[in-house]
């Protein structure tokens, strides 16, 4: 796993460990929340364990534990992983360097 203090651009909100919020919208406009925690920090991709499945190709708001936006995220992969599921994010607003 990734020390978030050697990858430059790594935003620390999302520490290792870190509790977040993912929120989507599924099928008629049926909106969802979870809450995960941060297992694998990168700077393009962000995975996390939940006790919820997301589809993948799902398009997400990723926040803090106090709801403060960290930006769009898509499903990349959703996997079982004991009775919780492994969910990787490709985040790419963060995947762009700093102008």
């Amino acid at each position: 796993m990734a020390d978030n203090h050697s990858v430059p651009g790594v935003d620390e909100r999302l520490a290792i460990g870190a509790l977040l919020q993912i929120r989507w919208e599924e099928r008629k406009g049926v909106h969802r929340e979870i809450r995960v925690r941060a297992v694998e920090v990168t700077r393009s991709v962000l995975r996390v364990q939940s006790e919820r499945k997301i589809a993948a190709g799902t398009l997400v708001i990723l926040y803090t534990a106090e709801f403060v936006p960290i930006g769009r995220a898509l499903i990349r992969e959703c996997t079982t992983k004991g009775m919780d599921y492994s969910i990787a994010l490709y985040v790419p607003s963060r995947s762009t360097p700093d102008l």
